[in-house]
């Protein structure tokens, strides 16, 4: 029986693991089940390593009689280091050739962490400007008075005063917030 690979998410829609923030899972697939205990060795490789960058995973699964599916759960580490984004790969080796027949690579990206730019900071009376988060996977504005929307990534702000906005940014299990104030100004001519 050979198996195959396939990958997923903590969350629905991610497609890559965060540390400290959401994980991810290799799982393998077996058809037909296996009909007797059995020991997969696999290979691990990539640019992040095991036990550094994500919590040490042994290199085999044990696969009980009758499975038709076994995992392992990688749980990135936060480090709090700015790497960028590293792999981690799990390649299934042919017993006879010692090639691999099929591998399942997983992202892991850096902790997040939101920031806000806005277009100006200082707004004369009926002035909008564009207000634009980065550093997360989903984003909330408040107070959402003078916000032309509030779950997106960029908002336009027409503030009727001097606001303070805050977005809070959300990547898995991690939440982060930050604050832009825009003072309007009367501008006489």
């Amino acid at each position: 029986n050979r198996a195959t690979l396939s990958t997923a998410y903590a969350y629905n829609g991610y497609s890559a693991a965060y540390e400290g923030c959401a994980n991810a899972r290799v799982q393998f697939n077996f058809n037909p089940p296996y009909d007797s205990y059995n020991a997969f060795k696999y290979q691990i490789s990539g640019t992040a390593i095991n036990g550094v960058d994500y919590q040490h995973i042994p290199d085999s699964i044990i696969v009980p009689i009758g499975a038709t599916s076994a995992s392992v759960n990688i749980v990135p580490i936060a480090d709090n280091l700015t790497e960028g984004s590293e792999t981690m790969v799990i390649s299934l080796v042919d017993a006879c050739t010692q090639q691999p027949y099929t591998q399942a690579s997983i992202t892991i990206n850096d902790t997040q962490h939101v920031s806000i730019s806005a277009g100006k900071l200082q707004l004369c009376a009926n002035e909008s400007t564009v207000l634009t988060a980065t550093g997360t996977v989903s984003y909330s504005w408040t107070p959402a008075a003078g916000l032309s929307t509030t779950n997106t990534a960029q908002t336009t702000a027409t503030p009727s005063g001097t606001q303070t906005y805050v977005v809070t940014g959300t990547t898995g299990a991690c939440v982060s917030t930050a604050s832009v104030t825009l003072e309007q100004r009367n501008m006489l001519v």
